[in-house]
């Protein structure tokens, strides 16, 4: 998991007047609410940045989400973009930091990782000039390489794992982040075409989820166990069925029981968060879930009683240690559900209209209003503008 991610002049999140970084502590499930135009949306995309920088080159992900190179950039700097993760892996920690150029100068001019508590240095780029180091032998080995991508991009599990190990979990772990910035209903109830087989998972915005759902089914236990997870949260659930069409297409099916009468829907005609929950039941049953999962304004199409279960999925799905989640919302319901103070932070804008990160269990007399308040009362009824430090109360 990702420990503490620091971010400068990237989107929303200017470097100040100080060039200090943005620092952001995470937890396996952390859950970013604050108003409007705050940065907790940038946060995310930092996240799905270092992901995407690995998957592919950056001008695929410039035109994944149709941006310009510009648009990185916060606009008032007109700086180099900094982002350094310090990551949890396995068996060492390790400490990732990627700099892009300013607006003129496009493209990585700066990429090291790091590793254990001294943070010893095993990959050195700046520009096109390259430096790693055996983590077997302790040889240093040069290169000159113009990459578009992190040079993580290039580790080869089968070639790199005895001499790079540190390099190889990285990669497998940066490979595997996957944003679902906004799980479409229209996407979640299309059908899938023949020729698509999801074993690896949804597509960014929901994309094949009848695919995914044949996929599993095919694993008996796992399906039950997926379907059973939507029920305890969505009683009038009876079954989930993915149905394969004699023209190949799979279409996805619901059976519900009101007033102890059974239907089946289509897709077409279940409800938008009824979709949601099954999307996210699914990616407990991956053999590959996300290594971080990126969801943004989590409560859309939910009624207020089913965020509850939204909120339990998540929360057990970090439980296993394979994938952290981390999470926007603007509804003080939500946070009503979240189990840990330490799992919300509070995005404001400070001194300046500088972006500001604050734990909610750190925020302003938390303890005397947290015996008073659920958390999403709590946030609601005292206001950003309280609990902030530094911010005077109403």
């Amino acid at each position: 998991m990702i420990r503490s991610l620091r971010i400068k002049s990237f989107k929303a999140i200017s470097g100040g007047p100080s060039g200090r970084a943005l620092q952001i502590p995470l937890q396996p499930i952390t859950i970013l609410v604050g108003p409007n135009g705050a940065g907790k949306s940038t946060i995310l995309q930092a996240v799905e940045l270092l992901g995407g920088l690995v998957r592919g080159t950056l001008g695929e992900v410039l035109e994944a989400h149709q941006w310009d190179y510009s648009d990185l950039h916060h606009r008032a700097d007109g700086q180099s973009i900094t982002i350094v993760a310090d990551i949890l892996l396995p068996s060492v920690n390790a400490r990732w930091a990627l700099t892009l150029g300013s607006p003129r100068h496009p493209g990585i001019d700066l990429e090291t990782v790091s590793k254990g508590a001294e943070k010893s240095d095993i990959i050195i780029r700046q520009g096109r000039r390259m430096m790693r180091v055996s983590e077997y032998t302790g040889k240093e080995e040069s290169l000159s390489l113009t990459l578009a991508s992190s040079w993580l991009s290039t580790v080869d599990a089968r070639e790199d794992r005895l001499n790079y190990p540190t390099l190889v979990a990285l990669s497998e772990w940066a490979r595997r982040i996957h944003a679902y910035n906004f799980l479409d209903p229209a996407v979640l109830r299309a059908p899938s075409a023949p020729s698509r087989i999801r074993a690896v998972g949804l597509g960014p915005r929901g994309e094949d989820l009848a695919a995914v759902l044949a996929h599993l089914q095919t694993r008996r236990r796992d399906f039950a166990r997926l379907v059973e997870r939507v029920r305890s949260h969505y009683p009038p659930l009876v079954d989930i069925r993915p149905r394969r069409t004699k023209y190949g297409w799979t279409h996805l099916e619901v059976t519900e029981k009101w007033n102890g009468e059974q239907a089946t829907f289509n897709a077409r005609q279940v409800s938008d968060g009824l979709l949601r929950l099954i999307a996210v039941a699914a990616m407990h049953e991956m053999r590959e879930p996300p290594s971080v999962l990126l969801l943004d304004e989590i409560e859309n199409g939910l009624h207020p009683r089913l965020l509850g279960g939204l909120v339990a999925m998540l929360e057990e799905l970090t439980k296993t240690g394979a994938t952290q989640v981390i999470a926007t919302t603007h509804s003080p319901i939500t946070l009503n559900y979240v189990s840990s103070p330490e799992s919300v932070l509070l995005v404001t804008r400070g001194k300046g209209g500088g972006v500001q990160v604050t734990p909610m269990n750190e925020t302003r007399s938390f303890q005397e209003l947290r015996e008073h308040f659920e958390l999403g009362e709590l946030w609601y009824n005292a206001g950003e503008e309280r609990l902030v430090p530094g911010k005077k109360g109403r």
